[in-house]
């Protein structure tokens, strides 16, 4: 599972980590996972894939990356 670490909070010092869950995956043992090294989560979102996602992960870019028409 590949993350990517978000910049720190400039006041709070926090950091977001985001991840797409392999099928299967269940969150909540994910969570104990990064708990039981070190880190301390303080909330959690989540978000459904949408059909754009689907069709970037496919084709590579979304519709508005296309070449500029002439």
């Amino acid at each position: 599972m590949q993350a990517v670490w978000g910049a720190p909070h400039p006041e709070r010092g926090t950091r977001t980590v985001k991840f797409r869950l392999p099928p299967g995956a269940i969150l909540v043992d994910v969570l104990r996972l990064l708990e039981a090294a070190g880190l301390r989560i303080d909330s959690v979102a989540t978000r459904e894939t949408t059909l754009e996602d689907a069709f970037i992960a496919i084709v590579g870019r979304g519709l508005e990356d296309g070449e500029a028409a002439p």
